[in-house]
């Protein structure tokens, strides 16, 4: 009587296939989240493309007359400034920073007359009292909180001020998967620029650091590790 043998893999080979197994495994979730995270800040970022392509548009329709953004890499480069409106005004207001308290100081270009500010909380009406103009408003901004400012000085509507936080995760810094704006450069490899305006005024579209004038800049954001530029020009 012939004898026959059925074959099987042998310790050895199972383990080589079930290394292989994981090996491949584990390199398709690392890819995969790798993937995941990309889309993410790529997402992220087309918001604020979105938003700048918006106000030009905004431009060409008349439904604003001029902009300004503000972009910082030094004291504020989880969130952007808008000024609607600031150079169609006689008067206008602006904001500065306290990084030491994290307080906003809202500041008005004139001496006289009462104005009435109105601060929107997450598109809620927050705050909506009188107030001197001779002095400046220094309000406590909560980093957890959108917020948008309208003035009006002896009935006169003055420029609206938003403050856009880069991604939601700003809002809550507990999620450590924060948005930042780390560089700000004329061309990729170029040095740093701490910060930027880019103005609108009647479709005459301007970027300034204040001394110079660009007619392209790069801004870089950070998340995760991850890096990504947006171009954004004078055109």
């Amino acid at each position: 009587m012939k004898k026959t043998f059925l074959k099987a893999f042998t310790l050895i080979e199972l383990i080589i296939v079930i290394t292989i197994i994981t090996f491949i495994t584990t390199s398709s979730v690392f890819y995969f989240l790798d993937f995941v995270k990309n889309q993410e800040i790529k997402q992220r970022i087309e918001v604020i493309e979105n938003n700048i392509k918006q106000l030009d548009s905004d431009i060409k329709k008349y439904k604003i007359f001029d902009y300004e953004l503000l972009f910082n890499t030094w004291n504020f480069s989880w969130a952007y400034i808008i000024y609607l409106n600031k150079f169609d005004n006689k008067y206008n207001q602006t904001i500065n920073l306290n990084t030491a308290t994290w307080s906003w100081t809202i500041i008005t270009n004139t001496s006289s007359w009462t104005w009435i500010i109105k601060i929107f909380k997450k598109q809620k009406l927050f705050i909506a009292k009188e107030y001197d103009s001779s002095s400046n408003f220094e309000f406590y901004f909560n980093k957890a909180d959108f917020y948008k400012i309208k003035a009006t000085l002896s009935w006169e509507t003055l420029n609206n001020i938003n403050i856009n936080y880069f991604s939601d995760d700003n809002i809550n810094p507990s999620k450590n998967n924060n948005l930042n704006l780390i560089k700000i450069s004329e061309t990729k490899d170029s040095s740093d620029i701490w910060n930027i305006k880019i103005k609108n005024i009647w479709w005459k579209k301007i970027i300034t650091n204040w001394t110079n004038k660009y007619s392209e800049i790069y801004l870089l954001f950070e998340n995760n590790w991850k890096q990504k530029f947006i171009k954004i020009t004078t055109q």
